[in-house]
């Protein structure tokens, strides 16, 4: 994926509570989907510059 790596699920977890978010399940959820996307968007990417490359 070009280099590209996933969000640190530990730390995510102590940002979380650092900030005082009590949805913390789904607040999870949406940072996934979120990560899910970017990821793929950046996959895309990589293989869109891997073909410009001769």
């Amino acid at each position: 994926m070009g280099g590209a790596q996933g969000i640190d699920y530990t730390a995510l977890q102590s940002v979380i509570a650092l900030q005082g978010i009590e949805n913390t399940r789904e607040t999870f959820e949406k940072v996934r989907f979120i990560e899910q996307g970017a990821l793929a968007q950046m996959a895309e990417q990589a293989a869109l510059e891997k073909l410009k490359t001769p």
